[in-house]
């Protein structure tokens, strides 16, 4: 831990100094990093109706789950409601969660190493040899993982402005327990992360299967358990904690289903269903959400003998596709992006990739600013931006499965050409 502390700190005081000088304050309130499922400031609005005895869940401020208003109402009773202390407290979180993925990711690659080691004799000789993964690769690895998360723009500027951090964690602990195949407690962080979140209910299914695979019947049981009862757990004491009503559910998990608040994001949702007439949202619903959920299948399918980067994908795709995406959620997976840096040699979109995100990322909020504070762009200029962001979040995560099978393929028959060398591996 020693060697971590000077990136841990350096990250905390990088979190904190953007927290209290508000020199960004324009860009951090709006909608590209606070949304109406995990906003601050609602948080806030909701801790206030809270403690005065008014249901916060009456209306359309707050749309948070009841543990995390209980939390976050604790901290703002013993902080004293001290901006500064709650902002060290967020900020000390979201670095944790940069220390959880470095220990996480050491362990998910040295499997990956011994998986490699194993299948040795089915490699093809001094061809593979090269490319194999070795040790170095490990604390190299999971030593850019922590810099990434510690650096990365998005991170940074989402410490300590969103709830989002808070599901930041729970993932991260998913992913620690995943390297260290402890399935009790991953079903019951994966269940913490549902409540929390809703979409990673969708990452139950490789979890599940890497239970499974075990061949002890004690995991996948404890793991199915423990995930069960976590989540009748958290119901029943966000009940209890609401006095007795399930308003939540409608507030917070129908809020995120049926899309209501159609404020201007980083997804795809809010501009087609500004548009859409009202006997056709139903489906047009059911269509967009369908896409956070569909891959899981699929990809297990077809990725098995490599389930952690199922994982991976899922949580990608959940960036992508959720009702109300935020930049903490795509600085969270391209912060783990180092750990598959053995697939660079076999990309094939990488400048097209990276370019996509550059362009992307800096009109963004040029375009949001002459939308809504100059009026000299419209609504079309900000999405198509969006829907670029999209296109590249999907060019990234395609590159990255293309690259695993290209890279399987030439380990299994060298790099030898033929006619068609790449149908074979996606067959």
């Amino acid at each position: 831990m020693l060697h971590l502390l000077p990136w841990l700190l350096t990250g905390f005081v990088t979190r904190y100094f953007f927290s209290r000088v508000k020199l960004l304050s324009g860009f951090v309130d709006s909608s590209l990093i606070s949304t109406p499922s995990n906003s601050w400031h609602r948080m806030k609005e909701g801790h206030f109706l809270w403690s005065r005895g008014i249901d916060p869940y009456d209306g359309d401020v707050f749309h948070g789950t009841p543990l995390t208003l209980y939390l976050s109402s604790l901290l703002f009773r013993y902080s004293g409601h001290n901006e500064a202390i709650i902002s060290a407290v967020l900020c000390l979180l979201d670095v944790t969660v940069g220390a959880i993925l470095y220990f996480a990711v050491w362990r998910l690659m040295e499997s990956m190493v011994e998986k490699e080691r194993v299948n040795k004799s089915l490699f093809n000789g001094d061809s593979a040899k090269s490319m194999m993964l070795k040790t170095d690769d490990i604390s190299r690895a999971a030593g850019n993982v922590l810099k990434a998360y510690t650096f990365c723009p998005f991170t940074v500027l989402n410490a300590s402005e969103t709830t989002t951090v808070l599901s930041n964690v729970l993932v991260a602990l998913s992913l620690l327990c995943i390297g260290y195949r402890k399935f009790t407690l991953l079903g019951a962080f994966l269940a913490l992360c549902a409540y929390e979140d809703f979409y990673p209910i969708v990452l139950f299914v490789p979890a599940a299967y890497m239970a499974w695979e075990t061949q002890k019947k004690q995991n996948f049981l404890g793991f199915c358990c423990a995930y069960v009862s976590t989540i009748l757990i958290v119901l029943f004491a966000s009940f209890a904690l609401t006095g007795g009503s399930w308003s939540f559910l409608s507030a917070r998990y129908g809020f995120l289903w049926n899309v209501p608040d159609l404020t201007p994001n980083i997804g795809l949702f809010w501009y087609f269903f500004t548009e859409m007439f009202e006997h056709f949202r139903m489906f047009f619903i059911c269509s967009f959400q369908i896409n956070a959920f569909i891959y899981a299948a699929p990809l297990l399918i077809k990725f098995r003998r490599e389930p952690i980067l199922v994982v991976y994908s899922l949580i990608v795709l959940t960036a992508i596709f959720k009702s109300y995406p935020c930049i903490g959620d795509v600085g969270f997976y391209l912060s783990i992006l180092p750990m598959w840096s053995h697939l660079a040699a076999t990309m094939r979109q990488m400048l097209i990739t990276f370019c996509f995100f550059v362009a992307t990322l800096v009109l963004a909020p040029v375009l949001w600013h002459l939308w809504l504070f100059d009026g000299s762009a419209n609504a079309n200029f900000f999405f198509g931006i969006t829907l670029g962001f999209a296109a590249a979040q999907i060019l990234l995560l395609s590159d990255i499965l293309f690259a695993y099978m290209r890279r399987d393929y030439e380990l299994i028959h060298g790099r030898k050409r033929h006619d068609k060398p790449y149908v074979l591996a996606l067959q």
